[in-house]
């Protein structure tokens, strides 16, 4: 089965994923660009534990709130995150649990 079908069987069947279709070198770097290091950190970080503030999660990742806020903003600006709003807080969550990366070599395209 190729990648392709199986994403849209899983999409169809379990949930939808987030895709994120590489199909260039450009491409590839933008994604390592919002994949970086420590967001990688904070997304395993809001898997295992639900945090009921920003600072929250900083805290328990020992970085400033400045910098944790700004790779949030990243996330869902790419909708990897979302915030939901209890008072005045606002509340980092996961928005797919499943991310899906393809990648397409020597410039073809699939359809």
């Amino acid at each position: 089965m190729e990648a392709f079908e199986l994403f849209r069987k899983m999409e169809k069947e379990f949930f939808k994923p987030q895709l994120f279709d590489v199909g260039s070198n450009d491409d590839i770097f933008d994604l390592f660009e919002i994949f970086t290091q420590k967001r990688i950190e904070i997304l395993k970080a809001m898997r295992e534990e639900s945090f009921s503030s920003i600072r929250e999660l900083a805290e328990s990742l020992n970085r400033d709130i400045k910098n944790v806020w700004s790779d949030l903003d990243v996330l869902e600006k790419h909708e990897v995150v979302r915030f939901e709003t209890e008072g005045r807080r606002k509340l980092p969550r996961i928005n797919k649990k499943c991310f899906v990366l393809m990648v397409r070599g020597n410039g073809e395209t699939e359809q």
